[in-house]
């Protein structure tokens, strides 16, 4: 294997500008067609009206960016298949979110999820995780615009900042233009050549090596093929508990209680169709996670004799597939580009999801509550139209400068991706999960409950960080490696290697310091953050009384005693779900009650309200049911 830099042709450079420009068109197409209907649900939800196909692989291309591209073949490569087990969760994960979180959503018809804290709890609740939801955001859209900047710079040697600002300046131009047609048509088109561009090099790489039982030899003798680890000692990085117990909460941030999936939730008008975009979802995460490990079993069984990061070829583990794309695509020009249009387009369309989340939590949760308090009246709805677009525009800026804050993370770029999730995400599913599976649990017991959950979570995050515990990074070598006759010494290798992100280590993590606390697999962060916030919360709110008087609408707890303890006579259930005997037990029937002092039931008030009090009489009359009311 020769030593040396390939460069994009110009061929290349014509399918990679081609690319972008489909994206940018497609914006401009539903920016220009939007015009008719130019509303703030238009722009920000689709209309509601949108189909189970875009909507599906919309909540597909969401998370999985360039950082799971990228990523995920440089973990295999690294540490070997035992991620692939991650998929197990995915089959507890997606149900649990289309049957106990979605229903919650999509019957209240909320335009940000962070409404439904300030009807269950109140607005400092409602604030406080939205404000963290930003910060969550912020830091992983940072992560996923950095990660195809540097392969791009890898095989083209642009500069790193131009790579950047091209991806940046193209997503928040589609997104602050189109809205969510174009988000979600723009996933569409993406998603269809990330999956192109996997499948080449898998093709061509398993050609080249010799077929795949040559392929999968070379991995076996490296020991890369790993599926099975009992190991219940959480200061393992992976093992099978850890990936499907870690991997639930941790993935469940994403799909049970995150604005960017509800966004994705409510543009379909029925919940029946909603559900079925989500197990549709579950199936093509499924392959494109079996696809990604698979890229990863190719790019070491090619490079199992010639380690590029310790040749000094590549600085990370996140440009040796770039690297092995320019290698073994080189002969057909456009084909290098096309794969890197595959790694541009996850990102793009990662980041207009979280442009246009971030724009509606802003509008939602910050603009319009205090407009209407300051005013007394509702933001007038073209005004709200275009602070919309001008919140995309701003957030889509924002993020390209914390982009390259990225570049001095420590670790992969998957590892980095989920402990943002489990660090900020984990906390803002407890709150929500509080809320909908524990009717007894008062604002008071949340809030000090999501403050101990916040602090403990990036306690052992940035803790990680600060003492890098050694990666368990399986054997590589360069004995392999033909430099044209230029010796690569251990000097060069020390001086091009970060040892921070590659160093093996065949140690088991030592019991008995104190650091070894910070030896905690990552995939723990989000549940550790859940329980913490949901024992304090309960143990707050017994000292505190429960709600008291305080009415709670029904339709914003998840009947869970009636579904797990359906067999149970009915005045047993009764006392699990109350906090006193004289309480009447919690309907699964839809009703309106009573949630503040100061509002009547009587009141009824349009779904378009940021301040989400009561919602309209519509629902809660369903099938001609009158309105039920739950005191907890």
């Amino acid at each position: 294997m020769e030593a040396g830099v390939i460069r994009f042709h110009w061929v290349d450079y014509l399918m990679f500008a081609l690319m972008l420009s489909v994206s940018a068109a497609i914006g401009l197409y539903y920016g220009i067609a939007g015009r008719k209907n130019n509303s703030t649900k238009d722009f920000l939800l689709g209309g509601r009206n949108m189909q189970i196909f875009p909507v599906t692989l919309s909540i597909l291309a969401s998370f999985m960016s360039a950082v799971s591209v990228l990523g995920t073949p440089a973990e295999v490569y690294s540490f070997g298949t035992m991620y692939m087990m991650l998929c197990l969760s995915y089959f507890i994960v997606f149900p649990v979110a289309a049957h106990v979180y979605m229903p919650i959503f999509h019957n209240l018809q909320l335009t940000s999820a962070h409404q439904y804290l300030e009807m269950r709890f109140n607005r400092v609740i409602r604030i406080m995780v939205s404000a963290l939801f930003i910060v969550q955001m912020m830091f992983y859209m940072a992560i996923v615009i950095y990660a195809p900047a540097l392969a791009f710079s890898q095989v083209t040697g642009l500069n790193m900042v131009l790579s950047v600002v091209s991806i940046g300046a193209v997503c928040t131009f589609y997104t602050a233009l189109g809205g969510m047609k174009a988000v979600m048509w723009t996933d569409v088109f993406q998603m269809l050549v990330v999956y192109a561009g996997l499948f080449a090099v898998i093709i061509q790489g398993t050609i080249v090596i010799g077929g795949f039982g040559e392929v999968w030899q070379r991995n076996l003798d490296g020991g890369r093929i790993k599926f099975i680890d009992f190991d219940p000692d959480p200061l393992q990085r992976h093992t099978l508990f850890t990936l499907v117990f870690g991997g639930f909460f941790t993935t469940l941030t994403v799909y049970g209680a995150n604005q960017t999936m509800l966004q994705r939730y409510l543009s379909v008008r029925k919940l029946k169709d909603a559900q079925i975009a989500v197990y549709s979802a579950m199936i093509a995460t499924f392959i494109f996670l079996g696809l990604l490990v698979l890229t990863g079993v190719v790019m070491y069984a090619y490079y199992y004799n010639c380690d590029p990061i310790s040749a000094g070829i590549v600085q990370r583990g996140d440009q040796v597939l770039p690297h092995l794309v320019m290698e073994i695509l080189r002969f057909l020009p456009g084909m290098p580009g096309v794969f890197m249009s595959c790694v541009f387009s996850a990102a793009l369309s990662t980041v207009s999801s979280g442009v246009n989340a971030l724009a509606t939590v802003c509008l939602e949760d910050f603009i319009r509550p205090c407009y209407e308090q300051i005013k007394n009246i509702d933001l007038p709805e073209r005004a709200a139209t275009i602070l919309s677009k001008l919140l995309a525009l701003a957030m889509g800026l924002l993020t390209l400068g914390l982009a390259f804050l990225a570049s001095v993370m420590p670790s992969t770029l998957v590892q980095i991706s989920l402990s943002i999730f489990g660090m900020a995400g984990g906390p803002i599913l407890g709150v929500f999960t509080a809320g909908i599976l524990f009717p007894f649990i008062n604002s008071l017991g949340v809030g000090i409950g999501m403050v101990a959950g916040i602090s403990v979570a990036f306690w052992l995050g940035i803790g990680a960080v600060v003492t890098k515990p050694p990666l368990p990074v399986l054997p590589l070598t360069t004995d392999g490696c033909n430099f044209t006759g230029i010796n690569v010494t251990m000097t060069t290798i020390i001086q091009t290697v970060d040892f921070t992100t590659i160093t093996p280590s065949t140690e088991t993590p030592s019991s008995g310091g104190f650091n070894d606390i910070y030896k905690i697999s990552y995939l723990y962060y989000s549940p550790i953050a859940v329980f913490v916030i949901i024992i304090v919360a309960s143990l707050v709110s017994w000292c505190s009384g429960f709600n008291g008087d305080r009415y709670i609408d029904s339709r914003l707890i998840y009947p869970v005693c009636d579904k797990i303890c359906c067999c149970l006579p009915k005045r047993y259930r009764c006392l699990l779900q109350k906090q006193r005997e004289t309480i009447p037990c919690i309907s699964s029937t839809v009703g309106l009650t009573k949630y503040s002092e100061d509002v009547a039931p009587s009141e009824m008030l349009d779904d378009s309200s940021s301040n989400g009090k009561l919602l309209n009489k519509r629902e809660s009359l369903q099938n001609g049911d009158p309105a039920s009311t739950t005191k907890v």
